[in-house]
C-alpha cells in the first residue's frame, strides 16, 4: 500500500490523482451528476474529492499521538462519551466507542494504512466532538 501510495502520488497523471482523490478539477455538471450521500452539500464533496486524505489522516494520528497527554485526553474522552451516551449511529441509536487510541502507518507493514484509516473511521465522533487535538500540551 505505501509503495503503490507514493507512487501515485509522486504521478502527475490525472488518473493516478484520480486514484488517490487528488482531483484538482471538476465541472459543476459532473459534481451534480454524483448521486451524494443525504446531507452532503456539493462544496463539501469537492472538497473530500481533492483533499489528500491519506496525508492529512497522517497529520492528526501525529497530532495526537505527539504527547502522552495528549492520548489520556482522547481516552478519556472516550471514556466520558461512551458514560454520557454521546456517540451515536445514523439513525440516532447510542453507540459506544472501543477505548482505543490512533495507529500510525507504517511502510514494511502492507496494511497499515487501512488500519490507520478503519481505526481514525471508528473513532471519528470522538475526535469532531471534542476539542483535544488543539489542546496545548
Amino acid at each position: 500500500m505505501q509503495a503503490i501510495y507514493t507512487t501515485l502520488k509522486g504521478k502527475s497523471n490525472p488518473d493516478a490523482q484520480y486514484l488517490l482523490g487528488n482531483i484538482p478539477e471538476l465541472s459543476e455538471d459532473a459534481l451534480r451528476a454524483m448521486p451524494l450521500p443525504d446531507g452532503v452539500t456539493i462544496e463539501e464533496y469537492r472538497t473530500a474529492l481533492t483533499a489528500d486524505i491519506v496525508g492529512t489522516v497522517r497529520k492528526l494520528v501525529a497530532a495526537s499521538r505527539n504527547s502522552g497527554q495528549r492520548r489520556e485526553d482522547f481516552e478519556l474522552t472516550i471514556r466520558e462519551g461512551n458514560k454520557a451516551g454521546s456517540w451515536m449511529d445514523s439513525e440516532g441509536n447510542s453507540l459506544p466507542l472501543p477505548v482505543l487510541q490512533l495507529l500510525r502507518d507504517c511502510e514494511t507493514r502492507w496494511s497499515s494504512t487501512f488500519l490507520m484509516l478503519d481505526r481514525v473511521v471508528t473513532l471519528l465522533p470522538a475526535r469532531t466532538s471534542h476539542a483535544w487535538l488543539s489542546r496545548e500540551t
